[in-house]
């Protein structure tokens, strides 16, 4: 069974505070796990940094940074839901310079906060912890915050085919070292993640399992997204092939 810690004591926290994220942060882990129908089986440890969030690529253990300190529930739990996301979907097989289709990856890990979020508020209604008895509605203010600063696309393949080279660009690493408009390229990504929000894939049990083989196919350079989401289509198995047609039709016609 893989390890999974996190700092001790965290930066700006007690370590009674700490323990109890690391009880936090291994439910949302657990809740992940089960939906996507996978587990990592690398030891994990997460860390904080004020470079973070971010997957270091090739460590063993698998390092995870988060960029927040002291007891801001919402915003860790929201920053390592999306970093775990990268990792349940292999984030490594498609991690070279210039690849074009990094938006995708981004958008749906983006997507990925805001649904086990959303998910783990039971949690937070229940728990007896006198950590997190305020926080169901924290967590719920900060969901309603997180989705008033995007916008619903209402015609989203279009859009996306009339943003296709802005899109190509936010997410290439060369140009991400650089961006010189981080909000501008964020929101881009959250709209996409609000957009297939409010769709009929997240009642769709098979949607998180087809985002888990994201990146299990050997066609990262495909010519167009098409190309690309046709290749995503090629490895998930027959049980899956009707969600994955609603998840292309998500964003090509």
């Amino acid at each position: 069974m893989p390890n999974f810690e996190t700092q001790n004591p965290w930066h700006g926290q007690t370590l009674h505070g700490s323990h109890m994220l690391k009880v936090l942060l291994s439910k949302a882990k657990q809740q992940m796990e089960e939906a996507f129908q996978k587990c990592q089986p690398c030891n994990i440890k997460v860390e904080y940094s004020d470079r973070g969030p971010m997957v270091a690529c090739n460590t063993n253990p698998l390092l995870v940074f988060l960029g927040v300190s002291g007891y801001d529930w919402s915003r860790l739990l929201y920053q390592f839901i999306h970093e775990y996301c990268h990792i349940l979907v292999d984030f490594e097989k498609a991690y070279f310079e210039d690849y074009k289709y990094g938006w995708l990856e981004e958008a749906l890990c983006h997507l990925s906060s805001i649904c086990f979020i959303d998910n783990m508020l039971a949690f937070f209604k229940t728990s007896k912890n006198i950590y997190f008895e305020d926080d169901h509605a924290v967590f719920l203010r900060y969901l309603n915050d997180h989705a008033k600063r995007c916008s619903v696309i209402p015609d989203m393949p279009r859009w996306i085919s009339d943003n296709t080279e802005t899109l190509e660009r936010d997410y290439s690493i060369r140009e991400s070292t650089v961006h010189s408009n981080e909000n501008e390229r964020r929101s881009r990504s959250d709209s996409i993640a609000i957009t297939l929000y409010g769709s009929s894939l997240m009642q769709d049990k098979y949607f998180w399992p087809c985002v888990a083989m994201m990146n299990s196919h050997d066609n990262h350079n495909a010519a167009t997204l098409s190309e690309l989401l046709a290749s995503w289509a090629s490895v998930v198995p027959e049980t899956h092939k009707k969600t994955m047609d609603k998840i292309i039709s998500s964003f090509v016609r």
